[in-house]
C-alpha cells in the first residue's frame, strides 16, 4: 500500500527590483 501525500507549496515570485506592470490604461509600478 502506498503513502498518500496530500498538502501544498507556496513560492515568493516577486522580482528583487522594481518590475513594471503594463495594465490596460497605465503602467504600474510595484516593489
Amino acid at each position: 500500500m502506498q503513502k498518500i501525500l496530500i498538502g501544498w507549496a507556496s513560492r515568493d515570485v516577486t522580482p528583487d527590483k522594481t518590475a513594471e506592470l503594463l495594465g490596460q490604461f497605465h503602467v504600474r509600478i510595484f516593489r
